[in-house]
């Protein structure tokens, strides 16, 4: 289950499915079909990926730089 907050200017439900217009590589108009599950699934494995790449990412810059001893 994913809960979003109230704060949001759309609302995803997970049940419904949405028609999605986006340019395509050419400009022009490309509209396509997902479920608000898989948008929110989309979300969670972007989000997730990201905080993953930056914990490596500070990770390593703290042994490159000396920032913080490791023992």
């Amino acid at each position: 289950m994913v809960c979003m907050s109230s704060k949001f200017k759309y609302v995803i439900f997970p049940e419904n499915a949405y028609r999605v217009t986006v340019d395509d590589y050419d400009g022009e108009p490309y509209t396509f079909e997902v479920s608000g599950e898989e948008i929110a699934d989309h979300f969670r494995r972007e989000m997730l990926l990201d905080r993953q790449w930056n914990l490596l990412y500070n990770n390593e810059q703290e042994e490159t730089d000396g920032s913080k001893e490791h023992y």
